[in-house]
């Protein structure tokens, strides 16, 4: 099905498709009668869509589990406790899907990143190879309370977010600019590169 707002077709076969890189398998069609627009297309079903974006099970759904070991910490895994882990995931969730849903759609074109398109395709995060940005560097101090009011947040956050135009952007420090669906797979990837982190944590917590 193209999807545009107003209008839908059931015959892409019709239309021109080319791929927009590292967007999360979102593709361009360019329909004679509507070239100037750019209709977008989500390729296979519902669920494939879902399972896309990460969606049908949200990674955010697994982090209330590890509340209660937030005081422990590997420094041979990483320097920030689970508290920071957690911390830091919550914020850049939040941020990311305000920042979609905040957004005036279509006002920003995806970039062309290698990086991105790698990240997306693969679902791998190289560890360590990048620095937090100040705004959701974690503190060490964060309360149990506070993170499980980020939770509720972040949870909301991401509901609007997917509920948005998909021409709503977000700007990524390395990636660049994303299309909503390609901000949300981030989300959980992100989400889920940190709940690794956590459990290897867990896993060889210092003595």
């Amino acid at each position: 099905t193209i999807q545009r707002p107003g209008r839908s077709w059931s015959n892409p076969d019709r239309c021109r498709i080319e791929r927009r890189l590292g967007e999360g398998g979102m593709v361009r069609c360019i329909w004679p009668k509507i070239s100037n627009t750019g209709a977008t297309i989500l390729l296979g079903s519902e669920s494939e869509r879902k399972q896309l974006t990460g969606t049908e099970s949200s990674a955010l759904d697994e982090i209330e589990q590890y509340f209660p070991h937030l005081d422990q910490r590997n420094s041979n895994v990483s320097a920030w406790c689970v508290r920071e882990q957690l911390h830091h995931t919550l914020l850049s969730a939040d941020g990311i899907a305000r920042s979609v849903v905040e957004s005036t759609a279509g006002a920003r074109r995806p970039s062309l990143s290698p990086i991105k398109w790698i990240v997306l395709t693969t679902g791998k995060i190289p560890r360590g190879r990048a620095q937090a940005p100040k705004r959701v560097r974690p503190s060490a101090s964060v309360s149990r309370e506070e993170l499980e009011q980020l939770l509720v947040h972040a949870r909301e956050s991401l509901a609007s977010a997917e509920a948005a135009d998909p021409a709503a952007w977000y700007e990524h420090f390395v990636f660049g600019v994303m299309r909503r669906n390609a901000a949300i797979k981030l989300i959980h990837l992100h989400t889920r590169h940190h709940l690794a982190i956590v459990k290897d944590i867990l896993a060889k917590e210092t003595p």
